[in-house]
């Protein structure tokens, strides 16, 4: 097998992603926890070593930033069900990740904002058929191994032709 980093992958580009995959697969007997990883990648000779960032200033203030993340994006809504048991209809996130025009920064903006501004609308549709199209790509591969996938890949094939 070849091993690479996934397109888009956050990890610097010198970092040699055959010698990351082998320590991983070498840690905890192939059941890496996070916690294991982090241990493993002190080691300055590692390849994982490079994957982290090791300035606890930088790293505490990216985690916040993650953090910032997790919380504009767990934030979703709905209208209140009629019955007390009932579920609700739909469930979409408050805030969606767009491009700013003005800066080109992005920044979490209400979801009603989002839907009456064509930009950003295109942005969140396109962010959407992306993932259908990276689930899409993840249920092929597997699918060579996993034959049983097969159905799957096919389904999010069609559901991503019919955008």
């Amino acid at each position: 097998m070849v091993y690479a980093w996934k397109e888009g992958s956050r990890v610097p580009g010198n970092i040699d992603a055959g010698a990351v995959a082998y320590e991983l697969a070498a840690i905890g007997d192939g059941e890496a926890s996070p916690e294991q990883i982090v241990a493993y990648a002190e080691d300055k000779e590692s390849e994982l070593h490079g994957c982290f960032e090791w300035s606890n200033k930088k790293a505490a203030y990216q985690h916040r930033l993650q953090q910032a993340r997790y919380v504009a994006n767990g934030i979703v809504m709905f209208e209140e069900p009629d019955g007390e048991d009932e579920e609700p209809e739909y469930v979409v996130r408050a805030f969606e990740s767009v491009t700013i025009p003005e800066t080109g920064e992005r920044a979490y903006v209400p979801i009603e904002a989002v839907m009456s501004n064509d930009q950003w609308r295109d942005e969140v549709f396109g962010q959407i058929t992306a993932g259908i199209l990276s689930l899409e790509k993840k249920a092929e591969g597997y699918e060579h191994m996993f034959p049983e996938m097969a159905p799957i890949a096919a389904g999010l094939k069609k559901v991503r032709a019919s955008i």
